[in-house]
């Protein structure tokens, strides 16, 4: 009688990574980089809130697998900052 060899493992190809580590949330980095670029152009404060709004709504209901709600809250804050400092300089006349 002759022994075959044993079965190779299955391979799970998940990218690379640890499929129980948290990963980033994509727009909590893209609130952050929008939110401190919006310190030279103004207007990008607005994307700023707007990804970090919906970045804590994402990692809220991710029940833990998405991680970056200090990120998102951070351009959340930067975005808002922005926004105010804009509305307070043309409200005063801009740069006359």
């Amino acid at each position: 009688m002759t022994s075959l060899p044993p079965p190779e493992m299955p391979r799970f190809d998940n990218g690379g990574q640890n499929s129980l580590n948290p990963m980033k949330d994509r727009k909590a980095v893209a609130a952050l980089v929008f939110g401190i670029l919006g310190l030279l152009v103004p207007i990008l404060g607005v994307a700023a809130l707007g990804f970090g709004y919906t970045s804590r709504k994402s990692i809220k209901a991710s029940q833990g697998l998405l991680v970056g709600g200090g990120m998102a809250k951070a351009g959340m804050i930067l975005g808002a900052i922005e926004i105010a400092l804009m509305i307070l300089f043309v409200s005063l006349g801009g740069s006359s």
